[in-house]
C-alpha cells in the first residue's frame, strides 16, 4: 500500500520546500523518543517522509510514481535505510546553522531549539558548534553528560557516521549564487550620458577562483569553470573517465565554514564535457577541494591548492549534502563522505574520512558501514553465501590528536571460509599516524588512510 508522506508531514502536495522542512522539524520535536512518548514509529515515519519530501529529485520520483502506479505496486522507501536519529541531528544542525546566519548567537540558537521541544542535551550540543567560549552557562551537564553537555548515555549510537558525533556535525551548506543584479537605469534628459549609462558592477563572489590555475573560463559570478583532463592529480586507485573532449564541467557545489578560524572550504564537482550522447553518461564525479582565508584588506584569497579527492557518485551525481563535518580530534574539524553502490541484486556503504589541517585535506581512512547481497543470484541459490549487515560507527572522544573510531558490526557476514555466520562484534580503531588500525594489530583493515589527496600543484590553483 502507498506511503501518504504529505499526510505524514501534514501538508498539501503542493507545499513548497520550506513549508516541508518547518513542517518536519515541529512534528519531529513533538515526537522524538527522548520525551519518553512512545511515539518511535511516529518519529521513525516521520523521517521516512521527510528524506523523500525534502530531496527535490526522491520528491518527484516519489509523485510520479505515486501518481502512474497501483497502490499495491508502489514501492515505499525501506525503513531500515533511513535512521531518524541522523535524520534529525541534521535537521537540527541545519536549523541551526540558518539561525546562526540570521545574527543568533550560540545561546539564542539553543533557547530556540528547546522552546520547540528539541531535547535539551542536542540543543546544547548543536548550538555548541558556534560557542564562542560564554555559552554554555544556560546548563549544567547531567552526570554521565559528554563535551558541551551532551548526555551520551540517553542516546542511541545510530548506524553510520552520524551517532553522537553527527550531533555535532556541520553539514555541508550549500549556498547557491545570487541572480545578479538586473536593475534599469532610467536616464534624465538633463543628466549628464556617461553618469546615466554607468552600469552597476556585477557581484563576483567566486573572484578568488582566478588564482586557481587549474580552472579556465571561469564564471567569477557562478563559479563554473573548465577543467583539462591533464589538470587533475589523484590519490592511488582513482582515475578520470576517458572522454573524447578531454574537458571537465567544473561547480562549486558546497561551501563549508571551517570551525576554530576563519578558513573557508569549498567543494568543486567536475563532470564529464559530452561530445557524444552516449560519452560517458554513467560516469562517476571528480570531487576536488580549495581552502580560502582572508587578506589583511578583507579579501578572500586561496590558502592552499586544489586537492582531487576522488571519483564519487555515479551517473553524474553525487550527493554532497550527505558530507558532513565533523570533530576528527580534539579541535580538529574532518569532513566525512558517503559512499555506496548497487548491482545485481547487491548492495554496499562505506565513509571515507579527511582530517582538515593547516595545509589541506589528508585522507585519513576509509570504513566499511554495511552491505546486502539477499537479492543477489548467487545468495538465492546458496543461501550460505548470503550476507547482510549494518556497521554503526562512531568516535570516541578523548585528548587524543586523532579520536579513535568505535565500529559495531550486527548480522551475517562471510567468515574465513567463505560461510556467512551471524557476527555481532565491536572494535576499536586507532590512528597510528598513517592509518586507522585495530587496537593491539599491526595490521590494517582501513583501506589506505596514509593516502592523502593530492594537491594538482605546489602552488595554489593547481596544475595549469
Amino acid at each position: 500500500m502507498t506511503d501518504d508522506y504529505y499526510g505524514v508531514l501534514g501538508v498539501q502536495e503542493n507545499a513548497t520546500s520550506a513549508a516541508i522542512k518547518t513542517a518536519y522539524r515541529q512534528a519531529a520535536t513533538q515526537t522524538h523518543p527522548a520525551h519518553g512518548n512512545n511515539a518511535s514509529y511516529q518519529f521513525s515515519k516521520l523521517a521516512q517522509a521527510y528524506s523523500v519530501l525534502g530531496n527535490d529529485a526522491a520528491r518527484s520520483a516519489y509523485d510520479l510514481r505515486r501518481r502512474s502506479t497501483a497502490p499495491n505496486r508502489y514501492q515505499s522507501v525501506p525503513t531500515n535505510s533511513i535512521d531518524p536519529e541522523d535524520t534529525f541531528a541534521r535537521s537540527m544542525v541545519e536549523w541551526a546553522v540558518e539561525l546562526r546566519g540570521q545574527g543568533s548567537t550560540a545561546a539564542q540558537i539553543y533557547s530556540r531549539l528547546v522552546s520547540h521541544r528539541c531535547p535539551a542535551s542536542i540543543a546544547d550540543a548543536v548550538a555548541g558548534l558556534f560557542d564562542t567560549g560564554s555559552y554554555g552557562a544556560h546548563s549544567q551537564a547531567p552526570a554521565g553528560a559528554g563535551p558541551m553537555g551532551f548526555n551520551f548515555s540517553k542516546l542511541p549510537v545510530v548506524v553510520g557516521i552520524v551517532g553522537i558525533l553527527g550531533l555535532l556535525a556541520f553539514f555541508a551548506a550549500r549556498e547557491p549564487s545570487k541572480p545578479r543584479d538586473e536593475s534599469i537605469v532610467v536616464q534624465s534628459k538633463d543628466a549628464p550620458v556617461a553618469a546615466a549609462s554607468t552600469p552597476a558592477a556585477e557581484p563576483r563572489p567566486f573572484a578568488f577562483l582566478t588564482g586557481a590555475t587549474a580552472l579556465k573560463d571561469l564564471d567569477a559570478a557562478t563559479g563554473a569553470a573548465t577543467r583539462a583532463a591533464a589538470s587533475f592529480r589523484f590519490p592511488k586507485g582513482n582515475s578520470l573517465p576517458s572522454v573524447d573532449s578531454g574537458l571537465f564541467k567544473s561547480t562549486v557545489a558546497a561551501k563549508i565554514p571551517i570551525p576554530y578560524g576563519s578558513r573557508t572550504l569549498y567543494l568543486l564537482q567536475a563532470v564529464p564535457i559530452q561530445n557524444q550522447q552516449y560519452d560517458c553518461h554513467a560516469c562517476a564525479v571528480a570531487v576536488s577541494a580549495l581552502i580560502t582565508s582572508h587578506s589583511k584588506t578583507g579579501e578572500e584569497v586561496l590558502a592552499g591548492p586544489i586537492q582531487d579527492l576522488g571519483m564519487m557518485g555515479s551517473w553524474g551525481t553525487y550527493d554532497l549534502s550527505s558530507v558532513v563535518l565533523v570533530e576528527v580530534g580534539k579541535k580538529r574539524p574532518g569532513l566525512v563522505f558517503r559512499h555506496s553502490w548497487a548491482g545485481q541484486g547487491e548492495y554496499g556503504s562505506a565513509v571515507e574520512i579527511f582530517g582538515i589541517e593547516a595545509k589541506g585535506l589528508r585522507r585519513l581512512g576509509q570504513f566499511d558501514t554495511g552491505a546486502d547481497s539477499t537479492g543477489a543470484l548467487f545468495c538465492q541459490e546458496k543461501k550460505t553465501t548470503c550476507k547482510k549487515y549494518d556497521v554503526k560507527m562512531r568516535f570516541v572522544r578523548g585528548g587524543s590528536t586523532y579520536f579513535p573510531v568505535e565500529l559495531t558490526t550486527v548480522g551475517i557476514k562471510r567468515g574465513p571460509d567463505d560461510i556467512a555466520l551471524p557476527t555481532s562484534e565491536t572494535r576499536l580503531m586507532k590512528f597510528n599516524g598513517k592509518a586507522y588500525v585495530q587496537e593491539g594489530s599491526d595490521q590494517d583493515p582501513a583501506q589506505s588512510a596514509s593516502d592523502a589527496a593530492v594537491p594538482a600543484q605546489n602552488a595554489p590553483g593547481g596544475a595549469s
